[in-house]
């Protein structure tokens, strides 16, 4: 199982993370408000960004909408 679990782990470092350039103006000013109102930490933030980009990639879409921010941020816990 050990093997397995390393595997899976370097499979996941050669991933590469969704940076927030790569969003719209408006899912920017979504995720601008949402870290103000909510106090959302970078590391939060970047879960956020992860979520959403994985949504709008099940949905076939080209890119990070606001819908997918906001669906996203309903995920946080």
């Amino acid at each position: 199982i050990r093997e397995r679990v390393i595997q899976a782990r370097e499979k996941l470092k050669h991933k590469p993370v969704p940076a927030i350039a790569s969003l719209n103006a408006n899912s920017k000013n979504l995720l601008q408000e949402a870290v103000t109102a909510l106090s959302i930490s970078a590391r939060a933030l970047n879960r956020i960004v992860k979520v959403a980009h994985t949504i709008s990639q099940l949905q076939s879409a080209d890119n990070v909408s606001e819908d997918h921010i906001a669906e996203a941020l309903s995920y946080r816990s």
